[in-house]
């Protein structure tokens, strides 16, 4: 690259920013410990993000039947990650029933799986991840048919169709179809919906048993109680964006995994957003952190998330704090590691050091040209005279 840069825009949220109050029910198919799976891969039940049959203690999960089970699949959809997905056609080799969809069911907490007695799950607000690679299929049955191509078919409850729907972030005509890719579909109701199963109860084959290609893979789905706020809104639909999609809608950027391997100009950010540095880029990068924190293992002698870019000059505050906190310090050996490792230094910079957990031992910042040093002091020698 070349050029100035300035990273500003916000990082998308991740599962741990997902709110909780008015959760009425999260499913996340990569969470691969919340499926049970049968065979083929076939998903009997589902429950809820972090949850498995042990540790679920109220609420619903979903659950599968015969041959109406989804499947869990593994790969990279679109520009996503590799991931698991739920499949809601039937795979090669595995005949359907006539007139049988794949679904999945809301069912009340419980541990034995022969009480499957499935209810309905009242929500305000939907949002799924989903790939509409062959239509969109059904992503929640709910007062009749719910979603398919167009996205809300007329059988629809008045309170969906009269709802505002986005896709990707975008309020979108309800009467449209789907993207045909890899996307987030999320709906805020006029009023509160009863979901009774996810994907297509029946119909998914046509009579014969020929797959009729239309259930649809989906990833994760959120429910919530009421109309939640608009940048909550579209802070979860970023999340699920980056997540499912790998991209994201405008205003949220995400570059810690990429890496500039070579040019010049400025990078400004905080150290939070920066991408990676090659020994290539020979520019400034500018970070306004007043403080930075430092994992050292005493142990391995190794320090995480150490600053690296060899071939650029680094401009921060002139007053910088730095905290190390340390662990496995019992028996560690003197070494020197470095913090930050650059071309050199733009300003001179004020250190302040503080270092937790460190045992006993004594540590010391020391400037090393462009780096700067972590060093774990040998105790010396002790002689007593008597």
């Amino acid at each position: 690259m070349n050029g100035d840069v300035s990273i500003s825009e916000p990082l998308p949220w991740t599962a741990a920013d997902v709110p909780a109050e008015g959760r009425v029910d999260w499913y996340d198919a990569d969470d691969v410990a919340s499926l049970e799976l049968q065979t083929a891969n076939a998903v009997v039940r589902q429950y809820p993000h972090g949850k498995t049959r042990d540790t679920l203690t109220s609420g619903c999960f979903l659950w599968g039947a015969g041959s109406r089970m989804p499947f869990a699949v593994t790969g990279a959809r679109g520009l996503g990650a590799e991931r698991t997905w739920l499949d809601y056609n039937h795979p090669d080799g595995f005949p359907p029933s006539t007139s049988d969809g794949n679904v999945l069911r809301f069912i009340p907490y419980n541990k034995s799986p022969g009480n499957n007695q499935a209810v309905s799950q009242t929500f305000r607000t939907l949002l799924v991840a989903l790939d509409s690679g062959r239509g969109g299929g059904g992503t929640v049955i709910a007062s009749g048919s719910v979603s398919g191509d167009p996205i809300w078919p007329s059988s629809c409850s008045a309170n969906v169709k009269n709802g505002v729907t986005r896709l990707n972030g975008a309020v979108v005509d309800p009467a449209r179809g789907f993207t045909g890719a890899p996307e987030v579909l999320s709906l805020t109701a006029a009023g509160n919906v009863s979901a009774l199963c996810v994907d297509t109860y029946v119909n998914t084959e046509s009579a014969n048993g020929v797959l009729k290609q239309q259930g649809t893979v989906q990833g994760e789905m959120l429910l919530y109680d009421s109309e939640l706020d608009a940048d909550v809104l579209a802070n979860l639909e970023a999340y699920l964006m980056g997540k499912w999609t790998g991209v994201l809608p405008d205003g949220w950027s995400d570059l810690r995994e990429a890496t500039v391997t070579a040019g010049t100009g400025t990078v400004s950010a905080v150290a939070a957003k920066l991408p990676k540095f090659g020994d290539g880029f020979t520019g400034t990068i500018v970070m306004p952190d007043a403080s930075f924190d430092f994992a050292f293992d005493g142990a391995a002698g190794a320090v995480t998330d150490a600053f690296v870019a060899r071939g650029a000059t680094l401009d921060l505050p002139a007053a910088v704090a730095v905290t190390v906190d340390c662990a496995n310090m019992q028996g560690a050996q003197a070494t020197s590691v470095p913090l930050f490792d650059v071309a050199g230094f733009a300003n001179s910079v004020a250190w302040t050091f503080t270092a937790t957990n460190a045992g006993g031992k004594k540590l010391r910042l020391r400037e090393e040209g462009g780096r700067l040093m972590l060093d774990l002091l040998d105790a010396g020698t002790m002689v007593i005279f008597r």
